[in-house]
C-alpha cells in the first residue's frame, strides 16, 4: 500500500492523548454469512 508524502504513523499514546474527532462516528455490525450453509457464521 503506498502512503500520502505527510503520512506519520501513530503508536498507542499518540492515538490516547489525541483531541475527540469532530464528528460522531455510528456502525452496525453486520453478521458474516456462509453462503454454501445459508447460515450465520459470525458477528
Amino acid at each position: 500500500m503506498e502512503f500520502p508524502a505527510d503520512f506519520k504513523g501513530l503508536g498507542c499514546n499518540q492515538c490516547l492523548n489525541a483531541n475527540p474527532l469532530s464528528f460522531v462516528i455510528t456502525m452496525a455490525y453486520q453478521p458474516i454469512v456462509d453462503v454454501s450453509t445459508q447460515s450465520i457464521f459470525a458477528y
